[in-house]
């Protein structure tokens, strides 16, 4: 009996020592370099990721604040089950979802997984003066700067400003002082709304700020717009008063107008300041956004199709290709039809040009009678140049009546057509004219006619084009994709879009931007 008592007491098991509790600090520690970690690996990942979000979806319309990510290397495949049929893709990955649910809205991205969205619809088709922060990295979702208007379906590009000045170091500075996040600005360009069409406004949202931008040459809802090479932004198609439109506009981001400002009262002297007309080879310095309500928009060529709801997304140059591309896509044309073309324009050197202002000499000029080139007088009358002149003594003839008035006129006339006017700045003829040479050429075929569509660049090679509607006016969840070092010089089918619905349904009117 004691034996076997001795040898169950052998066979129990060994009783668990109490673990030392880690150190609070050592713990923080650690979960700090644990989510350190994860958001680099997300980041990484972001880099060749584009986002998609808000929008309709469902057969029955309904508004959501949705979004979800796809990864360039999992967009090059085609999800098939055993059946044939195709599914809902898994290969997606959600984002956090919008604070308010909104459609026809706009996205622009502001780096390092972050993404702003801005204005649309709302759940009761009214437009919204609100957009929204979305930190992809952190989960984290905010209000940003209010709008100075309600907008829909307009659109939003991230600017190169402000200019990122590298600050020197200073010595004793603490090196773990965490860095000032740089954000663009973003111009949001045109939609419905009242007074919205033709406006524009640079938002700010390290500052919160809103502030009215250049006006636009015509009325725009629901146009394309993206940045054309370095310092130029292009306006594509949408919908002016009657129909869609064919037309473009680009604006320098660093030519500006003149300004003239009163110096302060106080100070002796009291003078009249005025800055300087750009000269041909000068940027602006521009500290606001508000300074950029003195730039303006000039006429850009002419597309091949009429568009609107259409898309634009801007391509990096390639070995095969040496400069960047603007590439439109997609849209409804003037006669209603849902579009399955594209374009794009090469980005080549923009003519400047420079508004000739009133300088101090014409205006010394100004006040001097102009020579008025007289006409030959009628046969049977002599001129006053071979008329008598008068003796001394007596008076001047006077000038026949209407005589001075019109000389007048024809100078100021004269003087007048030289002076920008404030929707024109450069020549009335000038004006006209597209100040890019270079025309649009048509791209690849989509592989169905959408409008209402997304796109964004998910890599330097893969654009997406994600849902949309379609010829006979259904909501598509078909998405098509375009790779530039693919061995197909065509659409190829991309995965089906899913916001975990268990059938296939449309998404259309929806936000897309890069995530990185």
């Amino acid at each position: 009996m004691s034996k076997s008592k001795s040898s169950s007491k052998e066979l129990a098991p060994a009783q668990p020592t109490d673990a030392p509790e880690e150190d609070p600090e050592e713990k923080e520690r650690r979960l700090q370099e644990e989510e350190r970690l994860r958001q680099e690996e997300l980041l990484k990942r972001l880099e060749t990721s584009g986002s998609i979000c808000a929008g309709i979806a469902g057969v029955n319309g309904q508004c959501h604040g949705e979004m979800l990510l796809l990864e360039a290397d999992d967009c090059r495949r085609t999800y098939w089950v055993a059946s044939g049929k195709r599914e809902p893709s898994q290969y997606w990955f959600s984002g956090p979802s919008l604070a308010s649910p909104r459609w026809s809205c706009s996205a622009a991205c502001l780096g390092d997984g972050r993404i702003l969205v801005v204005g649309g619809f709302d759940e009761f088709g009214l437009a919204v003066d609100t957009t929204e922060v979305v930190d992809i990295v952190t989960g984290e979702v905010s209000f940003g700067p209010r709008l100075t208007m309600p907008r829909a379906g307009c659109a939003a590009v991230a600017l190169p400003l402000p200019i990122q000045e590298e600050e020197p170091e200073v010595e004793g500075e603490d090196e773990e002082q965490e860095e000032e996040v740089w954000m663009p600005w973003v111009m949001v360009i045109g939609g419905y709304g009242a007074d919205a069409g033709q406006s524009t406004e640079v938002l700010s949202v390290q500052a919160d700020t809103a502030r009215p931008g250049p006006k636009l040459r015509s009325r725009r809802a629901c146009c394309a717009a993206a940045m054309y090479g370095e310092r130029h932004l292009i306006v594509a198609g949408g919908f002016d008063e009657f129909t869609s439109v064919n037309s473009t506009e680009i604006l320098d981001l660093f030519q500006l107008k003149s300004v003239a400002y009163a110096s302060d009262c106080r100070k002796e002297p009291t003078e009249l300041r005025r800055t300087s007309w750009n000269s041909e080879n000068e940027d602006e310095v521009i500290s606001s956004p508000r300074d950029l309500a003195r730039a303006w928009f000039e006429p850009g060529p002419s597309m091949m199709e009429w568009r609107a709801a259409c898309t634009a997304v801007t391509v990096p140059k390639k070995d095969n290709h040496p400069q960047d591309r603007v590439w439109i896509i997609g849209g409804v044309n003037e006669r209603s039809e849902r579009l399955r073309t594209t374009e794009w324009l090469d980005v080549v050197q923009v003519e400047r040009r420079v508004p000739r202002p009133r300088s101090q000499e014409s205006e010394d000029k100004a006040d001097e009678k102009p020579e008025v080139v007289e006409a030959a007088p009628p046969h049977g009358e002599e001129s006053d140049a071979n008329a008598p002149k008068p003796e001394e003594g007596e008076a001047e003839p006077t000038p026949k009546a209407g005589e001075e008035d019109e000389n007048d006129d024809d100078a100021d006339e004269a003087y007048s057509s030289t002076l920008p006017t404030k929707d024109m700045p450069a020549d009335a003829d000038d004006a006209e004219t597209s100040i890019i040479t270079e025309a649009f050429q048509p791209g690849p075929s989509l592989a169905s006619a959408r409008s209402g569509l997304a796109a964004v660049r998910l890599s330097d090679t893969v654009v997406l084009i994600a849902g949309g509607i379609g010829a006979d006016g259904e909501l598509l969840d078909t998405t098509e994709f375009y790779d530039f070092d693919g061995r197909k010089d065509e659409m190829q089918e991309g995965p089906l879009l899913s916001w975990g619905c268990n059938s296939q349904v449309g998404f259309s009117y929806f936000a897309a931007s890069r995530a990185a």
